[in-house]
This record gives C-alpha cells, structure tokens and sequence, in this order.
C-alpha cells in the first residue's frame, strides 16, 4: 500500500472504531457514515486533484456512505461477527483502490512530503490499531469466555480497568517489539499475573480465561506490527 493509502487507512479506523464504534440508533449510523466521505473530501482539498478525479472520488465517497447506512440496516439480519469481517475487508478494498487513483493524480510535493514522513504515519496507524479496533475485536470474538461468577460484583473493581489494561499491554509488547526488546515482554507478563495470582491459583475457568486474553494481546501486537512495518 502506497503511503497515501496508509494515510486513509489510517482515516479509515479512526472513523470506524472511535465516532460510534456501536451505533445506537439510525442517526448516530448516519453522522458515522458522514464522516469518512468528509475526511476523503478534505484530503481532495489539500490534494489539488484534477477534475476527473474529484468525480472519481465522489463516487467512493457515496459508496462509502451507502455501505455504512447498508451494514447498519443489515446487523439485525446478519450474524454480527461475520457482517463485520465483511465490512471490514470492503472498505479495506475502497481503501487500496482510492489510494492507488490518487496516486497517479496527487501533487508531487504533497507526495515527498508524506513519504518523509512514511515511519511517522506507520507508528499512528499502529497506535490507532492497538487502542479501540483490539479492544472491540477482543469482546466480539472472545468476550463469551469470560466466566460467569460472583466475583466482580463482591470485589470492587475500577470501571473498564480490565480493558485499560489490555490496551497498556499491547502497546508495551508493540514497543518491545518496535525497539527488539524481546526478552523484556516476559515482565510485562509477569506484573500482570502477580496482580492475578490468587485468582488465577483458585479459579481454573478464569485461569484459562486469563491465558485467552494474554495470548489475544500478544497475537494482536505482533499482527499490528507486521500490518503497519512488513505489509504495508
């Protein structure tokens, strides 16, 4: 993927997982659907682009809106875990042709400036993956084993801490990665399951749980690491 194209990804995730990452209603879907198609639009200003490329661009731009109004409508019908890898991967796809079009249309000093700028762009798109789009992906696809005790509602526990957590996690293990520290993953490891001992010793279902979520959030950071520094 060109380094336009990491910039619009980047644009891409932002608007999916952090402006109404679970719409709630129809118009909640509708701002969310805006705002991509905007965000192409104000690269178009900055881009200078010639006539036959704005048309190009608008007509993604309202395929993009159309598809986000469409998925909405559709998650009542549709399993949601599937409807999602869907979603994702088309607008991946209008992602990497859009940015491919600009290519060959975009001013050449905006170009240089974002390919100096290349390692700068990589580190944001990893950062933006590692935050919301994990968190989110983690409770529709693994959140059902999670055990159902008493424990939580007899122990006091900071609000969303578990997932405050998992985002530190990553986002140390991308930073090990990042700088080779390889053998410095297994503190991190370490302080977490100290602060867990007790429960993990007593309780097999939340010990396996425990393993679930540790072994997601490395999977996770390694995946955005090669996403971000070796694919694209």
């Amino acid at each position: 993927m060109s380094v336009l194209g990491i910039l619009l990804l980047i644009q891409l995730i932002i608007c999916e997982f952090y402006v109404f990452p679970t719409p709630s209603n129809f118009m909640k879907a509708l701002i969310k659907a805006l705002i991509l198609p905007v965000l192409i639009l104000l690269n178009l200003i900055i881009l200078n682009l010639s006539f036959k490329t704005v048309i190009i661009i608008f007509i993604f731009s309202l395929l993009s809106f159309f598809l986000q109004v469409a998925f909405y409508l559709l998650k009542k019908g549709i399993n949601d875990k599937i409807l999602f890898i869907i979603k994702i991967f088309l607008f991946f796809i209008l992602i990497t042709v859009l940015s491919n079009i600009l290519n060959s249309d975009i001013k050449l000093s905006y170009y240089n400036y974002l390919t100096q700028h290349t390692y700068h762009l990589q580190i944001i798109l990893s950062l933006v993956l590692l935050v919301n789009p994990c968190n989110i992906i983690f409770k529709k696809y693994f959140q059902h084993f999670k055990p159902q005790d008493d424990y939580e509602a007899n122990h006091e526990t900071p609000k969303n801490a578990g997932a405050t957590i998992g985002i530190l996690e990553r986002l140390l293990i991308f930073l090990c990665l990042l700088n080779q520290l390889y053998t410095s993953i297994g503190l991190i490891f370490t302080a977490k399951s100290i602060a867990r001992y007790k429960r993990i010793n007593d309780e097999p279902a939340f010990a396996e749980y425990y393993l679930i979520g540790t072994l997601t959030s490395v999977l996770m950071s390694i995946m955005v690491y090669i996403i971000s520094f070796i694919i694209i």
